[in-house]
């Protein structure tokens, strides 16, 4: 719930946008009028996306849409891999998340947060991958239920932990739900790039006549 009272501005101010005509984004496939030029946020997307790393974009698209531009982009594609793709995603992923820990502000609560929102969309990351390998990884109805809940309720944990602010309040609650999603993040990232590791080494099976 407490997510409305950030959805309400976001939305007002995005039909202003849209009503002065700034929000204005030419035509669309079947030649009618957008406005989706200026978007504040994408309440649909965060509530039913499954994904923590596509929630985050769903969030204040404007500042999301800055950081990738101004801060993830510089980053990550100072190195390219062979395939063109850019190598230092990581690195990039982390200063973008501080980055935008410092833009909030100084209470602990912002940085303890986007430090497990760090660990949560990298294994997002490691899970993609994974998943183009292992076949039983693969989305399906039952693996969708999986993926919702966790990320719902990891999301909302860090939620409450941005609007706790304080260190020992967030250690309080932390306590009272034995640290789950702060040390489970971080676990489980560790498991999967140990995963990764075995099934990247592992050579792919060919078949022979």
């Amino acid at each position: 719930a407490w997510r409305y009272k950030y959805y309400v501005p976001w939305l007002m101010t995005q039909g202003a946008v849209q009503a002065s005509g700034l929000g204005y984004n030419g035509y669309d496939k079947e030649k009618g009028h957008t406005f989706d030029k200026v978007v504040g946020c994408d309440p649909m997307g965060v509530e039913l996306e499954i994904n923590p790393r596509f929630m985050i974009e769903c969030w204040n698209t404007a500042v999301q849409v800055w950081l990738k531009k101004y801060i993830y982009n510089r980053v990550a594609y100072q190195k390219l891999t062979k395939d063109g793709k850019p190598a230092n995603t990581g690195p990039a992923a982390f200063l973008t998340f501080g980055v935008s820990a410092f833009w909030h502000g100084f209470y602990p609560c912002y940085y303890l947060s986007f430090v497990q929102f760090f660990f949560i969309t990298e294994s997002c990351k490691i899970i993609f991958r994974l998943s183009q390998r292992v076949s039983w990884m693969r989305l399906n109805a039952f693996t969708w239920l999986i993926c919702f809940l966790v990320a719902h309720a990891a999301t909302c944990t860090l939620g409450i932990t941005f609007i706790l602010l304080f260190a020992t309040k967030i250690f309080k609650f932390y306590s009272a739900i034995h640290f789950w999603v702060a040390g489970g993040c971080v676990l489980f990232w560790m498991f999967l790039q140990f995963v990764s590791t075995v099934i990247v080494k592992k050579p792919k099976k060919t078949k022979t006549a």
